[in-house]
């Protein structure tokens, strides 16, 4: 039962819903008319259509009002937000010349985009289509018309109209190509678009630029420094992106809004100017048309933006001071102070740069403020945005003018020669004046070619480039501040990393030391008022290992340089020679004592001391000169035979294919020397040719100039030097001695270089010709420390290179130009091992550069004035020398003793001299050989040159050399080398005078270790056969025997 019931009670409840939805569904009945009470009112009632367009031009005009007079906040807002545009068509603005012609007035302008009057208003929706759409909506007009053409003559094809055979023919038949005329090759619509578009076009720069030269603005009127028309250049490339801004505490770019002003202003930026590029050069103008004047300046000029948050978004500048803070922008530095950063150009043109002022944000700590060109801040960008600006960061200085990466990359070399930047300068300044008169010569034929009036000529010399060139003391403050600068990608300045390397210089067969004086020259006097001489360091290889200023030529002024070359790790020489030995060769086997070294005197200096005392102008000066070096040495036998026969063949000395004997006379010993090698006599054997040497030319009388060959001094000297010559023979073995180079493939000799390692001396000489004419001109002492030490550095690198290039194998030497044997293609090794490093951590396996020659750490040493500075201070403070020695017992010398080098195993022998006590003594036994003496035959061939050794070949460049010092004037120690005599190195060709002094000696040179008449006893007499030969070495004389 209760179930029956609680399903009736269901029943009902879905009865009563439906009727309920039935009754929503039905239509309902309309309400009954009032027909008594409805009368005439009737007719006035308003519909809801009119009532609701009544309501809406009421809340239109209602609306209009408060735009009109109402605040901005209370316009109506758009979907993005922003406030809606006024318009003239809605009533929400005014079109300027509607209003000039509804209120009357002479002003001359365009109707409003919004305005109905506006012929273009319709073709872009009242303005709210941009140029591109319209352009391509007319393009795509014209496109559908040329397709909807209908078909006309030749181009009917139908059933219904009648065609011959002619038409069928014609229309078949091939048609004649239609030349077009030179303007109408080209599609010009499309370049016309592009020109209408960019805002960097030609006419778009020539237009802009011409209206602000006719309104100049206040930073260009009161520049002083900029041209004008620079300045107009500066405000066109700036308006084309002035609604960019940042935040005030950051350098966020406003550029998101994709409908904003600031966004497409962006994006034509970028376009024009892509992440990593700051300049933009102003493209050539058709030349075809009249010149524009002012356009025509700008032609090639570069004009660079700095604003590194603008060209790369989102960069994060670190202060360069406190390395905590933030670098903010403030504003461009030309429109704050009217001041553009000139970039000069070896080339002659100038560019302009205008820069971002940045401001630390750290203001508890810092107040750091720059400019976006500054080298600081330049030093920290990556290599592929730093150079992005064209100033090497060490030469951009702030508020200066700055000199581009080209010209300072050619100034870093010439500066070594050319320290005192005057020609530098002239050179800079002559190049933009041949500049300006390519532009004025190209401005004024354009207008004649044109048929153009030109009524106001090309600006003058001082107009065109703004700011003159920096003169000699501009470029010299430059490369000083540059050179002690360490704004470079490696970390380390010019000025240590050339000391560094000058370090690095070892030694380990021979080392020579030198004093010389023409170095001081190079500094102005007050700087280096207590210097007398400078002293130097070489090795075999001919490299200066050190060089420094010093008060006097005692060698307690150049003791501690002395120790502080044996700490090297790679320096253990064998033998040292000095200018003053024997005397002074207690300090050097102190400091070596480690290596056994021998001391040595150099052969230039042990002749000087004889050819000083010489009268120069004497008619056989030289032929006494060469005389006096074949007391020295003897040739190689077999060198000597081997040019012999090339110069027989021809491949040496040869002339229009032809072998010209007297053209080998003519030439020069040094082309021949190179390929033979000389050996020193015994100490006996020089005593006994200097004396024949002496008894030789003691009474030459020159009728000419009324004077002997030899002067008072001359004698003296020649004992001396006789007692000295166990101290210029060679004590090395021969293989320690030279070192050959392989010829060529396309050498036609095929005879080996010999390189020696005997004369140190006279390397060393060279290389102190080479620090002569560094930093000529008297320039500062900073200055020129670094102009002579990267002079020695770069002298140093080219001698290992071209030891290098010697030792390849000739199939890679071929592929190298003889010219560039001693020019390497990299002189910054350091820069070299940091690219390495590079590549590694960019994925490359192994060296890109291979041969990088390691840096190594800085020892100490200090070199030129430094030195001088530095040993002043330790004389001041009392620091003491050893009396016996003469070494220094400065901290850092007292514990040194060349812990590095190994001591040899076994030890030189040195050879001990005869028993000649004097120069008389010797006379009288040859006096005593001479009436004994036979003639003596030399069957051995003639050679047709002289040849000079390799190791006692001088500098070519004699000319600053002086003559030599009058005859009995005396000199200091030194002086008496004081290397500024001319050199007497240089030989004579005729080999005939080489036997005639040397004949009569013969004997006793080659069968006797030391001469007969030596040690006391009588020449032996005549043999019997005088026929008989024998082989004496080199040659083969014919000899008596005991």
């Amino acid at each position: 039962m209760q179930h029956t019931a609680s399903s009736q009670n269901e029943r009902e409840k879905d009865k009563k819903e439906q009727g309920t939805i039935l009754s929503f569904l039905s239509p309902r009945k309309p309400p009954e008319k009032d027909h008594v009470k409805m009368g005439l009112q009737s007719q006035h009632t308003v519909g809801r259509v009119k009532a609701m367009k009544k309501m809406g031009q009421e809340r239109q005009l209602k609306r209009t009002q408060q735009l009109q007079h109402g605040k901005p906040a209370k316009r109506q807002k758009t979907m993005t937000g922003n406030n809606a545009e006024k318009r003239c068509d809605e009533g929400t603005k005014t079109c300027p010349r509607c209003f000039v012609i509804k209120n009357g007035g002479a002003k001359k302008c365009a109707h409003d985009p919004t305005c109905r009057l506006n012929k273009q208003y319709y073709e872009t929706d009242g303005g709210r289509l941009d140029k591109v759409e319209v352009l391509q909506r007319r393009l795509d007009t014209a496109m559908m018309a040329r397709n909807n053409r209908p078909f006309e003559g030749m181009e009917l094809h139908s059933s219904t109209i009648p065609k011959s055979q002619a038409d069928v023919n014609k229309f078949f038949s091939q048609r004649k190509n239609v030349e077009l005329p030179p303007s109408s090759k080209s599609s010009m619509k499309e370049a016309s678009l592009e020109d209408q578009l960019s805002p960097f076009s030609v006419q778009a720069l020539k237009e802009r630029i011409n209206r602000l030269m006719a309104n100049c603005s206040v930073g260009m009127t009161n520049s002083s420094s900029v041209p004008k028309v620079i300045g107009a250049a500066i405000d066109a490339l700036l308006e084309t992106h002035k609604s960019i801004t940042c935040g005030t505490e950051d350098n966020v770019l406003k550029i998101k809004d994709k409908r904003g002003k600031s966004y497409w202003e962006h994006q034509n930026y970028q376009r024009q100017f892509p992440p990593g590029t700051l300049g933009f050069t102003f493209p050539r103008d058709d030349k075809t048309k009249s010149p524009d004047h002012n356009y025509s300046q700008l032609e090639g000029v570069t004009i660079y933006l700095v604003r590194w948050e603008l060209n790369l978004p989102g960069i994060q500048l670190i202060c360069p001071e406190c390395r905590k803070g933030e670098l903010i922008h403030q504003k461009y530095d030309y429109k704050t102070s009217g001041f553009a950063t000139p970039i000069i150009d070896i080339s002659g043109v100038t560019s302009w740069a205008c820069s971002m002022k940045y401001k630390c944000n750290n203001t508890a700590r810092c107040d750091y403020r720059c400019k976006g060109n500054d080298g600081p801040l330049l030093a920290q960008l990556p290599a592929q945005f730093r150079n992005a600006y064209p100033v090497d960061p060490r030469y951009a200085l702030s508020n200066k003018r700055h000199l581009s990466q080209t010209f300072t990359n050619v100034m870093d070399k010439l500066m070594i020669t050319h320290g005192n930047g005057d020609q530098l300068a002239q050179l800079l300044s002559e190049t933009r004046g041949d500049k300006h008169l390519d532009k004025e010569e190209e401005y004024y034929n354009q207008a004649r070619d044109t048929g153009t009036t030109v009524t106001e000529p090309f600006p003058v010399y001082e107009d065109w480039i703004g700011q003159y060139s920096p003169s000699g003391k501009d470029l010299r403050d430059m490369k000083d501040v540059a050179a002690h600068s360490a704004l470079i990608s490696t970390g380390v300045s010019d000025k240590d990393r050339v000391c560094r390397e000058i370090q690095s210089v070892g030694a380990k067969t021979t080392t020579c030391d030198d004093h010389t004086y023409a170095v001081l020259g190079n500094y102005r006097p007050e700087d280096i008022q207590n210097a007398k001489c400078a002293h130097s360091i070489g090795t075999e290889t001919g490299e200066i290992a050190s060089v420094v200023i010093v008060p006097s030529e005692e060698q307690t002024h150049y003791a501690h340089q002395a120790a502080q070359f044996s700490r090297r790790p790679n320096v253990c020489p064998k033998v040292h020679v000095s200018d003053i030995c024997p005397r002074g060769t207690r300090i050097w086997n102190d400091i070596f004592s480690g290596c056994g070294i021998t001391c040595r005197l150099g052969w230039f200096h042990y002749l000087q001391r004889i050819t000083k005392t010489l009268v120069e102008d004497h008619e056989l000066y030289r032929d006494a000169i060469r005389a006096l070096q074949e007391c020295l040495y003897y040739y190689d036998e077999g060198d000597l035979a081997a040019v012999m026969q090339q110069i027989s063949a021809g491949n040496l000395g040869k002339v229009d294919g032809k072998v010209c004997p007297e053209e080998n006379q003519l030439k020069r010993a040094k082309q021949y020397r190179q390929y033979v090698r000389v050996w020193s006599y015994k100490a006996t054997v020089i005593q006994s040719k200097l004396a024949a040497w002496y008894r030789k030319f003691k009474d030459e009388y020159d009728d000419t100039i009324h004077a002997d060959l030899f002067t008072g001094p001359t004698e003296t000297a020649v004992e001396e030097q006789m007692k000295n010559a166990i101290w210029v023979e060679d004590i090395l073995p021969k293989d320690d001695l030279y070192f050959s180079v392989k010829p060529g493939l396309m050498s036609k000799c095929k005879l080996p270089v010999f390189i020696g390692t005997r004369g140190a001396e006279s390397k060393v000489e060279k290389g102190n010709h080479i620090m002569h004419h560094c930093s000529n001109g008297g320039t500062r002492r900073t200055l020129t420390d670094y102009t002579s030490s990267a002079g020695i550095a770069l002298y140093n690198l080219r001698i290992r290179y071209r030891l290098h290039i010697g030792s390849l194998d000739p199939k890679l030497r071929k592929k190298i130009p003889t010219a560039f044997h001693r020019a390497p293609h990299y002189t910054n090794h350091l820069r070299l091992a940091f690219i390495n490093n590079l590549a590694k951590e960019a994925g490359i396996i192994g060296n890109v550069h291979s041969r990088v020659e390691e840096l190594p750490a800085d020892n100490g040493e200090r070199f030129f004035s430094e030195y001088l500075t530095q040993q002043l201070a330790r004389e001041s403070s009392g620091v003491l020398y050893d009396e016996k020695t003469k070494r220094c017992k400065c901290k850092d010398c007292s514990k040194i003793k060349n812990p590095y080098a190994k001591r040899r195993v076994g030890s030189i022998q040195t050879a001990h001299a005869g028993n000649i006590s004097s120069l008389a003594g010797a006379l009288i036994c040859a006096e005593r050989e001479k009436k004994n003496r036979i003639n003596v035959t030399n069957l051995a061939p003639h050679p047709t040159i002289m040849i000079a050794p390799r190791q006692m070949q001088l500098p070519p460049q004699h000319y600053f050399l002086a003559p030599a010092q009058s005859a009995g004037r005396t000199t200091s120690p030194h002086q008496a080398c004081y290397h500024q005599q001319r050199t007497m190195i240089q030989l004579d060709l005729a080999y005939e005078r080489h036997l005639a002094y040397q004949q009569h000696f013969c004997q006793a040179f080659y069968k006797h270790p030391f001469p007969p008449y030596f040690q006391g006893t009588t020449i032996p007499s005549p043999v019997a056969n005088p026929s008989k030969q024998q082989n004496l070495g080199p040659y083969t004389w014919l000899t008596r025997e005991s």
